[in-house]
């Protein structure tokens, strides 16, 4: 399964690798996480390593993975 959030700044993605989830913006791989579900915390918590995300603090973010969309 993978997930897909648009965002103002880009489309964030989680898919599965090798046992793990990676989460990415615009095909730019941000991290490596046990869960889709800590990597989407970090979406919410503004803590991608994606500066023009993380910097913006007053904006709808996704609260958790229910508001992703499946991609499969």
């Amino acid at each position: 399964m993978e997930y897909s959030y648009q965002t103002n700044v880009g489309k964030f993605t989680i898919k599965p690798q090798s046992g793990r989830w990676l989460l990415s913006i615009n095909d730019n791989t941000l991290g490596s996480y046990n869960s889709p579900h800590q990597a989407a915390d970090d979406v919410y918590n503004h803590a991608t390593n994606h500066n023009e995300w993380d910097e913006q603090l007053d904006i709808d973010d996704p609260t958790d993975l229910s508001e992703w969309k499946v991609l499969r």
